[in-house]
């Protein structure tokens, strides 16, 4: 039997260190979130981290670089010859020839006062209608053209408002309707291509104005116009550009050919106006080109930064300069700390071990497989919310409920070992998690406060009473760290701090008596709050035992306060030995008759027996 005791202790032993050692992996993975948890870096946007180099460090100057190559592709194009980027477009003097041709024939036509004959494009279409509808408004054209109910828009559109011949309306709609779906469409696109004609020639007619006939007629127009079409053709090969004035295109002409009169020299300019275009274009391939082999040229410019240069702060945006130069340095993820984290686990691991021996050799407390799990959810449990604070934003860390782990391991273990704890995980949060000493010192005081506010607790009142004291004590003693290391300080921000400061320590009491009844029936452990439960008189048990049986009710009670009296004289737990010993006799509820202390006055069942082995 001792054998087989002492064998299952070695192996409750070693799971408890196991359990311990992977309970210290995971606190060290989430009070270490800063070491591998490394938000990016974006440009122009807040940095999450502080960046400061670490030693001197040569880079490539990004900004630098590209401001020197725009200035670069600038003057590429500003020093450029223009007969790199610049060229003729043929189509367009093609054009603008065509254009000359038709300027020609119409200004033939006016002189000879004889209107251009336009052939029957249909022989179902008279040449009434067909005039008509080719001077159409343009509006009522298209309508016509796109109309899906040919016969409606005839007959019940406006197209005839301004024809009075009633006679005239009736022909041209039976002449149109007379035509197929496919004659009808042919006829339609060749208008179309007519009236575009039609409009060609009365801009040019515009443009020419109503003297240039006048003048023309007087002079040898054949000739003026073989002159015109050499004058064209000199102008379109040399190349028109785009913006060039009319005057500085005249000055041209008179330059090119200085031998024409003032009357010839009029009546060309005036063709050349109505007919001729710019036709110089720029070539954006041989831009482009001219661009990136001057931008090619300009070599990436280097820069030295020297050892602690801020490349990013914390809470304030990344200049882009500075963004392209951890680019360059591949820091806007940084790696994993490793180094730190192992350091972490190594220290965790030995204060770990430190708490086993003291759990092992302490004459107060014994060893149990439970308390030693307990010791992992707590501190993990806590460590999962300030990682998740932390990620959130560390500016946010007031909140974390460290004073939690005071109430939990106060209320299950001892004092000693929540104070232990809790100042290991104190530690590190200064340490790992970016907060500085005085931005744990208030919550470590919080929790020590938290430890001696309820040491003592025995109705879950007490600790709702205790979370007001708690949160003033935090923000007393933040305020008092403001005024000793902050120099330069803003009240609104004192005062959203503060207010963090007091709901993480009310968040504490408030998750400590949430999770309280799970830890109890989870882990089986007994709280002095669980006990003050089982000592109500309003227990099922209790009232059964004192209706069953009232005298053995009445000597436990005795008994019970009794023993509370020797627990107080002797330091140690009242209320378990209270609560057992009003249990005690809870076993003579089965026959309180036999018992003496629930006679009451009657026979004694014992005397009936006669037998002391019975009895007994």
């Amino acid at each position: 039997m001792n054998s087989y005791s002492g064998k299952s202790k070695f192996y409750r032993s070693i799971l408890a260190v196991l359990v311990l050692l992977i309970g210290s992996s995971l606190i060290t993975a989430l009070l270490s979130i800063r070491s591998w948890y490394k938000p990016a870096i974006y440009l122009r946007q807040i940095s999450p981290v502080t960046v400061i180099l670490n030693k001197d460090t040569l880079v490539i100057d990004k900004v630098g670089t590209d401001e020197a190559r725009e200035k670069a592709r600038l003057n590429a194009i500003k020093n450029s010859d223009n007969n790199e980027i610049l060229e003729v477009d043929n189509q367009a003097k093609a054009k603008d020839l065509e254009k000359l041709k038709l300027a020609v024939h119409i200004v033939r036509h006016s002189i000879s006062e004889t209107p251009a004959y336009i052939p029957p494009i249909n022989s179902n279409i008279s040449l009434d209608t067909q005039d008509f509808l080719l001077h159409l408004n343009y509006d009522k054209f298209q309508q016509l053209l796109l109309s899906s109910d040919f016969e409606k828009e005839l007959t019940e559109s406006d197209f005839f408002d301004f024809v009075l011949d009633e006679g005239f309306r009736k022909a041209v709609s039976k002449e149109l309707l007379s035509l197929s779906e496919l004659e009808r469409k042919q006829f339609f696109e060749s208008l179309q291509s007519i009236r575009k004609q039609l409009d060609e020639e009365e801009k040019i007619k515009k443009t020419l104005g109503k003297n240039f006939i006048a003048t023309i007629k007087n002079s040898d127009y054949e000739l003026i116009f073989k002159k015109t079409f050499v004058v064209q053709k000199l102008l379109l090969d040399l190349g028109i550009v785009t913006g060039l004035s009319r005057e500085k295109l005249h000055e041209n002409i008179q330059i090119l050919f200085p031998n024409l009169s003032s009357t010839e020299l009029y009546l060309i300019q005036k063709l050349i106006d109505a007919t001729t275009s710019p036709n110089i274009q720029i070539n954006w391939d041989k831009v482009h080109k001219l661009e990136q082999d001057a931008m090619h040229l300009v070599k990436p410019i280097e820069v030295k930064l020297r050892k602690g240069s801020l490349l990013a702060e914390k809470g304030n945006i990344v200049p882009a300069r500075n963004f392209y130069y951890l680019e360059n340095l591949h820091m806007l993820h940084a790696d994993i700390d490793w180094k730190e984290i192992r350091s972490n686990y190594y220290i965790l691991c030995f204060l770990v071990l430190s708490i086993l021996i003291y759990i092992f050799v302490s004459r107060f407390r014994k060893y149990s497989l439970r308390h030693c799990i307990l010791f992992l959810v707590v501190p993990a449990t806590v460590s999962v919310i300030i990682a998740a604070i932390a990620l959130w934003g560390v500016d946010k860390l007031a909140l974390a409920p460290v004073a939690m782990i005071s109430i939990l391991l106060t209320i299950f273990y001892s004092p000693v070992m929540a104070g232990v704890i809790v100042t290991i995980i104190c530690f590190f949060l200064a340490k790992t998690v970016d907060m500085n000493f005085w931005q744990v010192l208030p919550q470590f005081v919080g929790s020590i406060v938290a430890i001696y506010m309820v040491r003592k607790a025995h109705q879950r009142e007490d600790l709702t009473k205790a979370a007001t004291q708690i949160a003033i004590v935090q923000v007393i003693v933040f305020l008092i760290t403001v005024v000793i290391a902050v120099e330069n300080f803003k009240v609104p921000t004192v005062l959203i701090v503060a207010s963090l400061y007091a709901i993480g320590a009310i968040g504490s009491v408030l998750l400590s008596i949430a999770v309280l009844p799970y830890l109890e029936s989870s882990l089986k452990l007994i709280t002095p709050f669980k006990l003050a439960e089982l000592s109500n008189s309003s227990q099922p048990l209790l009232k059964r035992l004192k209706e069953e049986a009232p005298g053995t009710y009445e000597h436990s009670l005795h008994v019970s306060r009794f023993s509370e009296e020797a627990c107080l004289a002797l330091g140690i737990n009242y209320d378990l030995a209270r609560v057992g010993i009003l249990y005690h006799d809870i076993g003579k509820m089965h026959s309180p008759e036999h018992f003496i202390e629930n006679s009451m006055g009657k026979a004694n069942p014992h005397v009936e027996l006669n037998d002391p082995l019975k009895s007994a």
